[in-house]
């Protein structure tokens, strides 16, 4: 049984046909700041550029519509696919059918994605980055203890609504997260936890951190503010605990600025992000004429009935993804 080292998920493919091509589909999101959707001001949010970056995603091979008459049987979802005739390029890479009803489209891979031990990783929808009418199903998957693959499902939302997916849009998105992390946590009162004083000193904290919003942030260019990109609190406190402003690997931002995870004060944008957004740290694998190695039956045969349904990658983020200078020049208002 393998046992994955730390910092690592392990891809592995369903057999050797399949090895080394699973940057076709998954990616690691680092450096991916970027949204078509965003606007100039939209990168000013910290927290939402740093969320764009979460985690790992999947992208589709498919241009296809979706589309649920509002049943919830297996064939009341239909999954039309357009480009049928690139499907033999990939072969049985990756497939999207309705298998579990419901309004569900399941995707599969040819790959099993493996954690270091007491790793999961939880399926979410990819961060900032919408279909119309497309939900990804949260899962949670022991993925260190998971011998195969497991399937990324997403709901329809609408019925009678296709929905259509286009080749290199983001499906769905996973993240490494640490088991039972999570399971001692509750909310409570600060007042039960905290003296009188110390709650009302973190109430004033905000109340003048709100006007300071209000007021002068407003006349700034942008009409956006320094402190929480600066890491500092209203008064100019510098944040107490790790402040993060750039995604990178925890080597790098020690060989940079001395300690993981911590920019420095205005430091530059992450080098290793590439502007071309048909790149993620990866080239393509070289796509193949041969198709389906076992004969058209292929890896999901046994579940799906045929060799799943693929088509050309288009890779990257529908979007130009180069580095966030300009969020970094100009910091948040949030």
């Amino acid at each position: 049984m393998l046992t994955v080292p730390a910092d690592t998920i392990a891809v592995v493919p369903y057999d050797d046909y399949y090895r080394g091509q699973h940057d076709q589909i998954f990616f690691n999101l680092r450096g991916h700041n970027k949204r078509d959707w965003f606007v100039r001001h939209a990168y000013f949010c910290l927290p939402l550029v740093m969320g764009n970056q979460h985690g790992f995603a999947m992208k589709s091979l498919f241009h296809a519509t979706l589309l649920w008459n509002g049943g919830p049987a297996m064939e009341d979802t239909v999954v039309t696919i357009h480009n049928t005739e690139e499907q033999k390029k990939f072969g049985c890479l990756q497939s999207i059918s309705s298998h579990f009803g419901l309004g569900i489209v399941t995707v599969q891979t040819a790959f099993s994605l493996r954690t270091p031990p007491n790793v999961s990783l939880i399926t979410i929808q990819p961060p900032n980055f919408f279909i119309d009418g497309l939900q990804n199903l949260t899962g949670v998957v022991e993925a260190d203890n998971l011998r195969r693959d497991f399937t990324f499902n997403l709901k329809l939302t609408r019925s009678n609504h296709p929905v259509e997916i286009k080749p290199g849009d983001l499906l769905s998105a996973f993240l490494p997260y640490p088991r039972m992390f999570i399971d001692n946590f509750d909310l409570a009162d600060a007042y039960k936890i905290f003296s009188p004083e110390l709650v009302q000193e973190e109430q004033q904290v905000g109340r003048d951190m709100g006007r300071e919003r209000e007021t002068r942030d407003k006349a700034n260019r942008d009409g956006v503010g320094r402190r929480y990109f600066n890491g500092e609190d209203v008064y100019g406190t510098p944040f107490q605990h790790v402040h993060q402003k750039l995604f990178r690997r925890k080597s790098e931002s020690q060989a940079e600025v001395g300690c993981p995870l911590v920019s420095a004060n205005g430091g530059s944008a992450n080098t290793n992000v590439t502007s071309n957004p048909s790149i993620s740290r990866s080239t393509d694998a070289n796509t193949t004429e041969s198709g389906c190695p076992q004969g058209g039956n292929g890896p999901h045969a046994a579940r799906e009935g045929a060799c799943p349904r693929v088509g050309a990658a288009k890779n990257g983020l529908p979007v130009e993804l180069a580095d966030f200078n300009e969020a970094t020049r100009n910091p948040i208002g949030s």
